[in-house]
């Protein structure tokens, strides 16, 4: 393994990562400040412009990047977001313009500090790469798959990766790089070239939950705020259902129907609208009726949140790493996984900033270190995703001590923050990643969780068609009417 420091402040002269996804381009856009020379390896053909691919079958559907990774992305990419907002894209407050019904109540709304962008999946990655390809130490090689990684002669190490293309002349062909990260998301195959090199089985864990969405692009009307989200959540584990109403650029609403455990909608119109009208407050159900669709109904199935356990291999190549989907995929119902990716890559920063600090840097160190540091970023964001999923019975997975009291205790937290400021205001942190799941517990919450008044649930719904009215609340106890 190289320990070459050629330019001042490079660790390598060539890194590579694989797969364009977020991830990749995030990592990418990183590593270009530790090597002379970045390649983003892509199986799909890249279009210029803001359209679809195969190797992303999730894309056509809603995808939302936490405040957290929205600083964390910022830092990275300082003229992202101004171009999204150029090309179309929301800001927005994600707490004060987020209208959510969950478990019979409507939430808070009140201002926050947590502001986000909304625009599609297609358009927020275009925009990134387009940033990242300003950058002369970066280049994207598309329609190219790895199919295998290569060992270093001492056989402790990996650098480089074969490669070929997906069309025209398919030899395989070596890339030498004195670091490899895959990005590639779920359908990584980094467990397959590993114990193909000799390591050791990489062991998973999975909590099945057959969860399908189906999301329809629709016109949005005239009067609608631009700026407000309708999420309706399943009041679990008694209803399997979810809606989501969400604006993004060329005054458009993704609307998407999620279902667990099988229970998903139907494509055809009237399976769609039967759908939506099943859910617990007719809001959605309304704000469809009253636009015209631009697509038909677009499906994905996502069959288990997925933990690969890098950081328990006995043995690790060095120059080599994993993250993104391609280590932890979480139910994204929940919306944590760009922002949980967006913390891998800024944990990988850290400990490239102090090796290079490092008389005598090795990278070497960093890759030894890495996955043990990643397995504490996701074993918090995993436990509150897997913990709802568990709520229901028919969900199978190991539930931890006391499982039955996280889920009294949770549920509690939820309906409060229909009413009370301060329970809200901490699950929002805890919610944008900007505070531990712990602060759900601090004294200030834990008082009004055993002391406090649980309201009663009301269905009441509002309109996403109307002009935006503002919650209004008063001291601690504020009020849940937030109808417009």
């Amino acid at each position: 393994m190289s320990r070459w420091l050629g330019q001042q402040g490079c660790l390598g002269r060539h890194a590579i990562v694989i797969g364009a996804s977020i991830t990749g381009l995030l990592v990418g856009q990183l590593l270009s400040s530790y090597f002379e020379q970045v390649t983003i390896i892509e199986r799909d053909n890249l279009s210029q412009t803001a359209s679809g691919r195969k190797g992303v079958p999730q894309g056509a559907h809603p995808h939302l990047l936490l405040y957290k990774g929205v600083t964390i992305v910022e830092e990275l990419f300082p003229d992202l977001f101004p171009a999204l907002v150029a090309q179309g894209a929301l800001k927005i407050d994600l707490m004060e313009n987020l209208h959510w019904f969950q478990s019979g109540r409507w939430k808070l709304r009140q201002p926050s500090p947590f502001k986000g962008y909304l625009q599609s999946r297609p358009l927020f990655e275009s925009q990134m790469r387009a940033c990242l390809l300003a950058n002369d130490t970066v280049q994207i090689l598309d329609s190219c798959s790895v199919i295998g990684l290569r060992a270093s002669e001492d056989g402790q190490g990996i650098n480089g990766v074969v490669v070929q293309r997906t069309s025209g002349d398919r030899e395989a062909k070596l890339l030498e790089a004195d670091l490899v990260v895959d990005a590639s998301g779920r359908g990584s195959q980094a467990p397959r070239w590993l114990s193909t090199l000799g390591y050791d089985q990489v062991n998973e864990t999975t909590i099945k939950i057959d969860l399908g969405y189906t999301t329809r692009i629709y016109r949005r009307p005239p009067t609608a705020s631009p700026h407000r989200m309708l999420v309706i959540y399943p009041d679990i584990p008694t209803s399997k259902r979810a809606g989501y109403v969400i604006p993004i650029e060329g005054e458009r609403w993704l609307v998407m129907l999620a279902g667990w455990l099988n229970d998903h909608a139907p494509v055809d119109e009237d399976g769609f609208q039967a759908f939506a009208r099943s859910l617990p407050v007719p809001d959605l159900s309304h704000a469809i009726q009253s636009t015209t669709p631009l697509s038909q109904p677009m499906t994905y199935k996502f069959s288990a949140n997925r933990w690969r356990h890098y950081e328990k291999l006995s043995r690790w190549p060095a120059g080599f790493l994993v993250l993104g989907d391609a280590v932890c995929s979480f139910n994204p119902v929940y919306g944590q996984g760009m922002t949980v990716a967006a913390l891998e890559v800024q944990l990988l920063q850290k400990l490239l900033r102090s090796e290079r600090e490092r008389k005598k840097p090795d990278l070497r160190a960093v890759t030894k270190t890495f996955h043990k540091e990643v397995a504490k970023v996701v074993s918090l964001p995993w436990l509150m995703a897997t913990g709802e999923d568990l709520q229901y019975p028919e969900v199978q997975g190991a539930r931890f001590p006391g499982f039955s009291l996280f889920g009294w205790y949770f549920g509690k937290v939820l309906a409060l923050t229909s009413s009370n400021s301060t329970v809200y205001q901490h699950f929002g942190a805890v919610l944008n990643m900007e505070e531990s799941p712990l602060g759900l517990i601090s004294p200030p919450v834990l008082m009004r969780v055993l002391f406090g008044k649980v309201p009663e649930p009301a269905s009441d719904s509002i309109s996403v068609n109307e002009p935006e009215m503002t919650a209004q609340s008063e001291g601690d106890e504020a009020s849940s009417t937030a109808h417009i």
